[in-house]
């Protein structure tokens, strides 16, 4: 069935922004991360409150932790945009386990 292999194809996954984080201060809109990486952004989760389906001006602050969902290669390219990665690798990611 062609939804459960819609469902298969994509992930969930967390990313924390940690203190430092290139992209704390800037918003949902200003990142463009659906746009530039596939990924979508279905909350943001700041001092333990979730705000589910965030506005695109909401602005991230570090501590923030991003419920994203894409397919792998979607969130791998996400991971790599929110730690301020260029495609000669960079800063560390902040991938919650």
């Amino acid at each position: 069935d062609a939804v459960l292999e819609a469902l298969e194809a994509g992930t969930t996954d967390i990313f924390r922004l940690e203190r430092g984080s290139p992209v704390a201060g800037r918003s949902l809109r200003d990142l463009d991360l659906g746009r530039r990486t596939g990924a979508t952004v279905l909350a943001v989760v700041r001092e333990d409150e979730s705000h589910p389906n965030p506005a695109a001006d909401t602005v991230l602050e570090a501590g923030d932790d991003l419920v994203l969902v894409g397919s792998h290669a979607e969130i791998d390219r996400a991971f790599d945009l929110l730690a301020g990665r260029d495609e000669d690798g960079g800063a560390d990611g902040g991938m919650v386990t």
